[in-house]
C-alpha cells in the first residue's frame, strides 16, 4: 500500500517598484506617468507573465505612427527575442494597474491601420503605433492607465533586474523599476492522503420460501453490497460460500442442493446460484464480472471469486445480488436448507 504524495514547484518573486518623475520633453504625448510593475507565475512550461502599467496625468493622445512604447530589461529574462504579437496584450485608458476596463488595442504581426506591431531583441520589446495613428489618434484619458502585459518570458536571473518603460508614446521619458529575485527561487510543497476503504451490506437475511419444482425461487428483496475507496486502481468485491457446503445444506435430510452456474439453474433440476447486477456507479468506472452476470457461468465455491470491481476510486459503487434456487422431484423434504455467503472487499492503492 503506497501513500500518494504530490508536489508543486512555483517560482517566488519579491517585487519592488520605483516611480520616477522625468524631465519633460517638448514632444511628450503624456504629461506625467508613474510606472508600476508586477509579475505572476504561470506554469513553468509557459514561463512568466510580466505586467506594466503607467498612469496618465493630463489628457493627450498617441497621434503618429512613429510613436512607440519600449520595455527594456537590464538583464535578459530569456525568450524575449522569440516573443510574438500573440504574447503581448495592450490596453489604453484602463481603470487600474490590473487592466480593468479600458480599450484593448490590436497587436498584430504586420503593419496596418488600427493595429500595433512589435519588434524585439534579447533585452527590449518595442510596440509601434498603428499606421493611421496620425489621422485616427488614440486618445489618452487623464488619470487612466496604459497597460502592457507580456507572457511566456523566462524567469529573471537572481539579483536586481532593472526594467524600464520608455518611448515617444510616453513622452520620450524613461520610467524604471526593479524585480528582486532570490537565487533560491523555488518552494517545494508535499502532502499525503491516507488510503480509505469501506463496505456495507443491506438485506442480509434472505428467505427463499418453500421451493417447488414449478418455479425457480428468487430472493424477493435482493442483498446489496456498497463499497467506497480512494484506491488508485479501485476496489474488487468477491464472494465465497464459506460454511463448507457450497450450496443449500439440510442437516436433517443430510442433503446439499449444490451450487450451479446461473445459466444452468433450470426448472425440475437442483441448482443454487447468484446473479449480480450493477446498481450504482457514480464515477463510471465499475463493471460486473461476466461469469456472475445474468446467464453467466460462474459457480459459487469455498474460495473467494470476484463478482464486481472498479478501475479507480469510487464514492459509492453498489452491486445487487439476486439469489436463486431450484429443486427436482426427488429433492428430500426438509425445512432447514441454509448456507452463508461471505463478501470480501479489496482495495488496490
Amino acid at each position: 500500500m503506497n501513500k500518494i504524495i504530490s508536489s508543486i514547484a512555483a517560482v517566488a518573486f519579491l517585487l519592488a517598484t520605483v516611480a520616477v518623475t522625468p524631465v519633460q520633453a517638448a514632444d511628450m504625448a503624456v504629461d506625467f506617468m508613474t510606472i508600476v510593475m508586477s509579475s505572476q507565475t504561470a506554469s513553468q512550461a509557459n514561463g512568466v507573465t510580466y505586467t506594466f502599467a503607467s498612469r496618465v496625468n493630463g489628457a493627450s493622445s498617441i497621434d503618429a505612427n512613429s510613436e512607440t512604447i519600449v520595455l527594456t530589461f537590464e538583464t535578459a529574462p530569456g525568450n524575449l527575442a522569440s516573443i510574438t504579437n500573440a504574447n503581448v496584450t495592450l490596453k489604453v485608458n484602463t481603470d487600474d494597474i490590473n487592466g480593468t476596463g479600458g480599450t484593448a488595442q490590436t497587436v498584430a504581426a504586420a503593419v496596418a491601420d488600427g493595429q500595433w506591431t512589435i519588434s524585439n531583441t534579447a533585452t527590449a520589446l518595442t510596440l509601434v503605433a498603428p499606421q493611421n495613428a496620425a489621422t485616427v489618434p488614440i486618445a489618452l484619458t487623464d488619470d487612466k492607465y496604459i497597460y502592457v502585459q507580456v507572457s511566456n518570458l523566462g524567469t529573471p536571473a537572481a539579483g536586481d533586474t532593472m526594467v524600464s518603460m520608455s518611448g515617444t508614446a510616453l513622452g520620450s521619458n524613461t520610467y524604471k523599476g526593479a524585480f528582486l529575485t532570490s537565487a533560491a527561487n523555488t518552494i517545494s510543497v508535499s502532502a499525503s492522503v491516507d488510503p480509505t476503504l469501506s463496505m456495507s451490506l443491506a438485506n442480509t437475511t434472505v428467505n427463499l420460501g418453500t421451493l417447488t419444482t414449478g418455479a425457480i425461487s428468487e430472493s424477493s428483496t435482493d442483498p446489496t453490497v456498497t463499497v467506497a475507496t480512494n484506491g488508485t486502481s479501485g476496489v474488487t468485491i468477491s464472494v465465497l460460500d464459506a460454511d463448507g457446503n457450497v450450496g443449500l445444506r439440510s442437516t436433517t435430510a443430510s442433503k446439499t442442493i449444490a451450487a450451479t452456474a446461473n445459466n444452468a439453474t433450470v426448472l425440475g433440476s437442483e441448482g443454487f446460484d447468484i446473479q449480480v447486477t450493477q446498481t450504482t456507479d457514480p464515477q463510471g468506472n465499475g463493471s460486473v464480472t461476466a461469469a456472475f452476470a445474468p446467464n453467466g457461468v460462474g459457480i459459487l465455491t469455498a474460495s473467494a471469486q470476484s463478482i464486481a470491481s472498479t478501475s479507480g476510486p469510487t464514492s459509492g459503487y453498489v452491486a445487487t445480488v439476486n439469489i436463486r434456487a431450484a429443486i427436482s422431484a426427488t429433492t428430500p423434504a426438509a425445512s432447514d436448507y441454509t448456507t452463508t455467503l461471505t463478501f470480501v472487499t479489496t482495495g488496490t492503492f
